[in-house]
């Protein structure tokens, strides 16, 4: 349902974008930008779906990503992988140190800590890294309008 809301409210938004004065506007919406903002949104989906294929990315990060990158458009597409990649690093490495720190840190061994012997099972929670990313593309969107400003 996420991912349904987060594409349909995009579609609202550049609908929102047409019917504005072409002087108000904060992307410049023409039929080349749709175009574009919806191929660079297939080729993100078919890189991920790559991704997925292999087993580095899990279902529900492919379509978020995807979804984030309708919003995202041709201009903030980079910026948003960029952002995104940062966070995920972020969070991989957090997610590292919690499944190997028990072998150093005794404070997390499994007997004061008993998740700490399910986080090797863990998986890497990247939809956090996707949000950040998406935050960033909102937070430009909206200095953009002159709100925040």
């Amino acid at each position: 349902r996420l991912n349904i809301a987060v594409a349909l409210t995009s579609i609202l938004f550049l609908g929102a974008q047409m019917l504005t004065q072409p002087d108000q506007r904060i992307v410049d919406i023409s039929l080349g930008y749709i175009l574009q903002t919806a191929l660079l949104a297939l080729v993100v989906f078919g890189v991920c779906l790559f991704l997925f294929a292999k087993g580095v990315m899990g279902g529900g990060d492919v379509k978020l990503i995807t979804v984030c990158a309708l919003w995202a458009g041709p201009s903030l597409l980079v910026p948003f992988l960029f952002w995104t990649s940062v966070a995920g690093g972020f969070v991989t490495l957090g997610v590292l140190v919690a499944t190997r720190a028990p072998n150093f840190i005794p404070a997390l061994s499994p007997i004061v800590n008993p998740l700490g012997s399910r986080m090797h099972k863990t998986k890497v929670p990247y939809g956090i890294g996707i949000a950040v990313g998406g935050l960033y593309v909102a937070g430009t969107l909206i200095l953009k309008t002159g709100v925040a400003a």
